[in-house]
């Protein structure tokens, strides 16, 4: 038997906006009649839009619910390539091309599959969602071009969104940081890390990540004495970059140390910023999410990739 649903009773609530008021998430809720026990519930998703709009896309295959089947097309301009990474890679097949279009509007279609995926549910201290579903990552660029690189990504993001007006001496002074002269040379970890504690004891750490820093309205932020943890590092970031200090922002994936892949940059991958500093060719990663240390060493950040970021 099947059931068809009214377009009118599915509701589409947009559960969360970026500071441009753009919707990032949003939820679906519909109801299924006299379902039972033993009956076998199909749902597909369909998502039109036209995927060379987006720089970068994950998909992730499974869901809170055991999946059967999960069929994966994309269609993209004939002129464009793709590149791809699969987690776990020996898990995942490779997307295959199984059609080449002329026609107006068409272009090079690609399909893969799996099947009988298990479900995710929530459960206490486990690893993050994202962390344990089957995902693939694509990023679109242009044959004659190159795919970004990670550098390109961070210095992008850092002249978009954390390029922004200096923290000025009444935000200083709420922090009780307006007394201390800084210079150049005279940074060190023991200052650096006075400047992290200040943040953490005066700013409350919202509970849920998010990528984007409220960048654009710090007065709401000292206003609610609080934010998420881009937040608090956007405004560690710039105090220490208006001392002098060599600090910068990294992408801090999950609630582990950052992972910069190369090959497929994708901002999706990662739900929150920490910030990177330098001190006499010491390096030290700066995260105010409430489940690391306050800092840890990074060993993947060289100084030759930092260097890019300027």
């Amino acid at each position: 038997k099947i059931i068809k649903i009214k377009k009118k009773e599915i509701k589409n609530i947009v559960i969360q906006r970026d500071n441009d008021n753009i919707p990032l998430y949003r939820k679906v809720i519909c109801k299924f009649p006299s379902l039972s026990v033993g009956d076998v519930l199909q749902i597909e998703f369909h998502l039109t839009k036209p995927f060379t709009y987006s720089s970068d896309k994950i998909f992730y295959y499974n869901d809170r619910d055991l999946v059967l089947y999960s069929n994966l097309y994309i269609t993209f301009p004939r002129d464009l390539e793709a590149d791809y990474l699969s987690f776990p890679s020996d898990k995942v097949g490779e997307p295959q091309v199984v059609q080449v279009s002329k026609t107006y509007g068409s272009g090079k279609t690609y399909f893969w599959s799996l099947r009988n995926l298990a479900s995710i549910p929530d459960e206490p201290y486990s690893r993050p969602f994202s962390d344990r579903s089957k995902i693939t990552t694509f990023v679109l660029h242009n044959k004659k071009g190159e795919s970004k690189s990670w550098f390109e990504v961070t210095k992008n993001f850092y002249d978009r969104y954390l390029n922004k007006d200096a923290i000025t001496a009444n935000y200083l002074a709420e922090l009780g940081l307006d007394t201390i002269r800084v210079t150049k040379d005279s940074i060190t970890f023991d200052l650096v890390e006075q400047v992290y504690y200040v943040i953490r004891k005066t700013l409350k750490l919202h509970y849920r990540n998010y990528i984007l820093p409220n960048s654009d309205d710090i007065k709401s932020i000292f206003e609610q004495k609080g934010g998420r943890a881009s937040d608090l590092a956007y405004i560690f970031l710039k105090i220490l970059k208006q001392w002098g200090a060599d600090a910068k922002a990294v992408f801090i994936r999950d609630r582990r140390e950052g992972i910069f892949e190369e090959t497929v940059p994708s901002l999706n991958w990662f739900s929150r910023i920490g910030v990177y500093v330098t001190v006499n060719g010491i390096g030290r990663i700066y995260d105010f999410d409430r489940a690391i240390p306050y800092h840890y060493t990074c060993l993947l950040y060289t100084s030759d990739a930092a260097d890019e970021l300027d």
